[in-house]
């Protein structure tokens, strides 16, 4: 009986596995297209999924490349994660350093950085960063379309910084 039971086992195990399937790999344009479709829905883990799956099929363009890197941050920051887009923004920059999408990825990094700031009676890193990222953004591209609102957001992270000076000091005061 139980010899029964093992070979009953071992025979659908082993048709189990004749049954599956492999899927047959898709066109990059296809994934690409996927990955938008899921975007503009705002699945933005499911786009980024997608935009991955370009980049590893093989074949792909350095064109292609460099665009799926940047929607995969795209999607990270609108889907809030700002850590992860903020690397991938830099990983693009580092990689990219002449593609025309290049002052936006930087612009972008900095925003990562800029919406990571919260009070002034908590960690100010995200502060420091945000303005070192808008000065080398300025430095590097003065007259770009995003450069007014690069000024803003630095002048907005200069006051943010006062104000917490002003915090620390009247702490000590006080103390």
């Amino acid at each position: 009986m139980p010899f029964r039971i093992l070979f009953f086992c071992c025979l659908l195990a082993l048709f189990a596995g004749c049954a599956t399937t492999v899927p047959a790999n898709k066109p990059v344009e296809t994934y690409f297209k996927q990955g938008d479709e899921l975007y503009q829905n705002k699945k933005y883990e499911d786009a980024i999924a997608q935009w991955k799956k370009a980049k590893e099929s093989g074949g792909i363009s350095p064109t292609l490349n460099a665009m799926a890197d940047l929607r995969i941050a795209d999607a990270q920051f609108e889907n809030k994660s700002y850590i992860e887009a903020g690397a991938a923004y830099d990983s693009f920059s580092k990689f990219h350093p002449n593609n025309p999408s290049a002052p936006y990825a930087l612009f972008r990094l900095a925003l990562c950085y800029y919406n990571q700031i919260t009070g002034i009676d908590t960690e100010q890193t995200p502060v420091t960063s945000a303005v070192a990222m808008f000065e080398s953004f300025l430095k590097q591209y003065p007259a770009s379309e995003y450069a007014p609102e690069a000024r803003e957001k630095l002048a907005a992270c200069v006051i943010k910084q006062v104000q917490y000076e002003i915090y620390v000091g009247r702490f000590y005061l006080r103390s």
